[in-house]
């Protein structure tokens, strides 16, 4: 659940706005997704229940009102995969050119062909064992990012120590001449006194509105979240859900408490345009390790480049059932109806 979350995955878009509008930032983007991800798991539940045979959301749709219901959830449900699956590629591929100079295009190209193998070879079962470990990968990478900044970095080291650099940071006596063009400085425009550790920020506050409206249709436009919910068993559903949403919460607003502030509290040269695209935590990973770190820099952001790429089974799985399903079935003499879909056969 957590994987096939909204959005860019957690350790880059949480430090960005955390690095942009300070602690609020992690907040609504945390927020943003879980409300979504807690309300679906109603209608996964339902689902189960009303339409167990079915496999795309645009199935129940045409077998309820209709043709023309058809076709218009079917446009919106394509430009949402679509969406998703490139901005998933996309910012992978950033990341991964950032730091290896490999080519923006090349590695966007690179990226779905290990993807495109084990879903061929093992379907919906392949992504959801793929992912699962690339999950438990990544995690332990961003849980050890968390404890280095509060507890074992040496810069650092304690939240006293990030509290104190934050608040020199967003200093209104702070000399900005010393800083690189573009580099983050001084007071935050839109919070409160100009701090990073505020709530009172109209900057986080818009992002939050704007994450949590545009989320609904990332979710519920999104046959990753259908799939999921019509093969998991009906036992397990809403359980798997509410831990997906409370996961969805948690994870997001610790790393990007903890990455995008430290960068801050660091006072490293990363631009506005640069913390866009994703570049926050592996500058901070380098900072922190040094030489020592260089490996297991490049195995994180191949850990956070497979998180964004397990993502994209489900967005290729997504395409492929709708073909068959919504477009193919219904111009032949397979076109679902009511009654296979709610699990009775005459």
């Amino acid at each position: 659940l957590y994987r096939s979350g909204p959005g860019l995955p957690p350790s880059c878009q949480s430090s960005n706005v955390a690095f942009l509008n300070g602690v609020s930032g992690p907040f609504w983007y945390a927020s943003g997704a879980t409300v979504q991800v807690l309300l679906f798991g109603i209608i996964a539940v339902e689902i189960k229940r009303k339409a167990p045979n079915a496999h795309t959301v645009c199935e129940i749709v045409r077998a309820r009102w209709g043709t023309a219901a058809h076709v218009c959830f079917l446009c919106f449900c394509f430009l949402t995969n679509t969406i998703v699956t490139a901005m998933l590629l996309l910012g992978g591929a950033a990341v991964v050119t950032a730091l290896t100079g490999l080519n923006v295009y090349l590695a966007s190209f690179l990226a779905p062909i290990g993807v495109i193998f084990y879903t061929l070879a093992g379907g919906l079962k392949a992504t959801f064992l793929a992912s699962y470990i690339h999950s438990a990968i990544v995690h332990g990478v961003l849980v050890t990012f968390v404890l280095l900044v509060y507890c074992f970095s040496p810069s650092l080291g304690s939240p006293s120590a990030v509290f104190n650099n934050l608040e020199f940071a967003a200093s209104p006596t702070r000399d900005c001449r010393l800083t690189n063009p573009g580099q983050v400085c001084g007071p935050v425009e839109g919070n409160y006194e100009g701090s990073y550790m505020t709530m009172l920020s109209s900057g986080g506050f818009m992002f939050g509105v704007v994450n949590i409206v545009g989320n609904f249709g990332a979710v519920f436009l999104d046959n990753g979240y259908w799939m999921s919910a019509i093969a998991a068993r009906p036992s397990s559903t809403h359980r798997g859900y509410i831990l997906g949403g409370l996961v969805w919460f948690a994870v997001p607003f610790s790393l990007g408490s903890s990455l995008g502030l430290a960068c801050l509290a660091l006072g490293l040269p990363i631009t506005v345009e640069e913390a866009s695209r994703g570049l926050v935590p592996p500058r901070l990973q380098l900072l922190l390790w040094g030489c020592w770190g260089g490996a297991y820099t490049h195995y994180g952001v191949h850990g956070r480049y497979v998180g964004r790429v397990c993502r994209a089974p489900c967005g290729f799985l997504a395409y492929d059932l709708r073909c068959l399903s919504d477009v193919y079935q219904p111009e032949g003499d397979r076109a679902a109806d009511p009654v296979l879909l709610s699990g009775f056969r005459a």
